[in-house]
């Protein structure tokens, strides 16, 4: 077993519905972890984050909705050891969708962009929240009073996830309390530590028929919400490549003409976040664009 044990999910006082981590420190669109917690070894607070579609940002925009996905979406096998759509939770049948984000800094990022952008035909976007205020928006849109959770991955070995998967499955794959089993849906094989990634999930009683996804409504991006869109990077060909300049002109363009109509949906949905184009593989900074 790894040196830091499992977390402790305190009810925030700000909030109705929300539930931190005890080893995590939020403060706008940056996470600090507990020392004794963290991979990040120079102690730096890290920027949370979300790579997507361009189409599916653009449709939450649009239709000014947040979505939580089933973990039967998710990439890792050992992952759904622990996840069934009702699963006894406190006596009560329970589901429990959840949305990931990276934790982000310029040792990782090159990563994080051929991750999301190696098998999509789609231009891929960052977006960094403010997860203050997304925690906010959720607590106050909390119609269906539902309960929101949010947790730091745990990366362990294949063969301590598996045993815990196997105590789970004696008991019935029945949880005494949700941070149980919170913690045990935050748990990653170590090959992934690399993401230092955040769970946000949200805990709600079990219908027939369940969706494989929740889907909030009114979120209000128009409140800040969205810090900053980034632009996935121009192709990493090299300066003296003979087609470097060509090919980055027609992207600059098409990347151009997607940011002008990205900009339309902000200033139609009032909201203020920059807009930049990653400058990844260039001797440059990134690029806000003035449209």
């Amino acid at each position: 077993m790894e040196n830091y044990g499992p977390q402790e999910f305190k009810h925030e006082n700000n909030y109705q519905r929300i539930f931190m981590s005890d080893k995590l420190k939020i403060k706008g669109e940056t996470v600090e972890y507990d020392k004794n917690y963290s991979l990040n070894e120079n102690q730096r607070p890290l920027v949370i984050c979300k790579y997507m579609s361009y189409s599916n940002l653009k449709k939450a925009i649009e239709n000014d909705t947040f979505r939580f996905s089933s973990p039967n979406s998710w990439t890792d096998p050992f992952e759904l050891l622990f996840y069934h759509p009702s699963m006894t939770v406190e006596r009560e049948k329970v589901t429990i969708h959840g949305c990931c984000f990276a934790c982000n800094d310029i040792e990782n990022e090159d990563g994080f962009w051929n991750i999301w952008g190696k098998n999509s035909t789609e231009k891929i976007v960052r977006v960094i929240y403010n997860v203050d205020k997304l925690l906010k928006a959720l607590d106050e849109h909390n119609a269906d009073s539902y309960d929101y959770y949010l947790g730091g991955m745990r990366y362990f070995s294949r063969e301590y996830i598996w045993e815990e998967a196997q105590r789970i499955s004696n008991n019935n794959m029945t949880y005494n309390s949700t941070t149980d089993y919170i913690n045990n849906l935050c748990l990653k094989q170590k090959a992934y530590k690399h993401e230092n990634e955040l769970r946000l999930f949200v805990k709600k009683r079990y219908k027939f028929k369940e969706k494989d996804y929740t889907e909030i409504k009114n979120i209000g991006y128009n409140n800040g919400i969205i810090e900053e869109i980034t632009l996935q990077p121009f192709e990493s060909l090299g300066n003296n490549h003979v087609s470097w300049k060509r090919i980055n002109t027609i992207q600059d363009i098409m990347n151009k003409q997607i940011m002008k109509e990205l900009k339309g949906f902000i200033n139609q949905n009032k909201l203020s976040c920059r807009i930049n184009q990653s400058a990844l593989y260039c001797n440059c900074k990134e690029r806000v664009y003035q449209l």
